[in-house]
């Protein structure tokens, strides 16, 4: 909880400061940088082990992103850019959310993405299927694989993902990513699309089918009788 505290703070102080909210200031994005980087190191000094077992030299991450944190041009740039550095520190204990996007709410799928952990690589597929809405998609089965979002096969969508995704483990990041697949997550919404949520599937007899899915409102959507979100 402190921890989401601090993020929500930091952003809303650059709110503050900020006179024109859309457009962040060059020296409030370097000022901002700079105090980030210090303060995360400062805190990260008492992490050596993790840092050395997951092999993690943030001074050396932070300076690949310094570029793009100073060039981002509007507040959903920053809150992206924050986002980056925060997850570089692979703590899954780490969360921010859009609170300064009073437009956003989130919503759900009518089903439901799981994760196999196979030997050689994670197989995303469908968990649950909502009550009421198998008619409404009728090729669709629990088990069938996720195989592809809008134009992006789901290898490229976990690499990408990655940097959005606050995840200690190559496996503790699929299984948040599953869940978040699910929803309209706006951390993803850089890597998706969420205006045309177009999902391809396999079968178990290697044939695809595509469905362009909707949103729904948490209360919209039960699983055998229970809401899930």
């Amino acid at each position: 909880m402190k921890k989401n505290i601090f993020w929500f703070l930091i952003l809303i102080s650059l709110l503050g400061c900020n006179s024109n909210k859309s457009k962040p200031d060059d020296n409030i994005n370097e000022t901002l940088y700079n105090y980030l980087t210090s303060t995360i190191l400062e805190r990260e000094a008492f992490s050596p082990i993790k840092n050395e077992q997951l092999n993690i030299n943030l001074k050396k991450e932070f300076a690949k992103h310094k570029t793009s944190f100073l060039q981002a041009k509007t507040d959903e740039d920053l809150y992206f850019e924050i986002l980056k550095l925060s997850n570089l520190r692979r703590d899954s204990h780490l969360k921010m959310k859009p609170l300064f996007l009073e437009s956003y709410k989130k919503k759900v799928l009518p089903i439901k993405i799981g994760v196999v952990f196979d030997a050689k690589k994670p197989i995303f597929v469908v968990e649950q299927i909502a009550n009421d809405y198998a008619n409404e998609y009728p090729n669709l089965n629990v088990g069938d694989e996720l195989i592809k979002i809008g134009n992006t096969n789901i290898e490229k969508v976990i690499a990408e993902t990655k940097k959005y995704i606050p995840s200690s483990t190559n496996n503790n990041h699929f299984l948040r990513l599953a869940k978040a697949l699910s929803t309209n997550d706006f951390n993803l919404s850089r890597v998706i699309d969420y205006n045309k949520p177009l999902f391809t599937f396999k079968t178990p007899k290697k044939s695809t089918y595509t469905y362009a899915f909707s949103y729904k409102k948490r209360d919209e959507v039960l699983f055998n009788n229970v809401e899930k979100y």
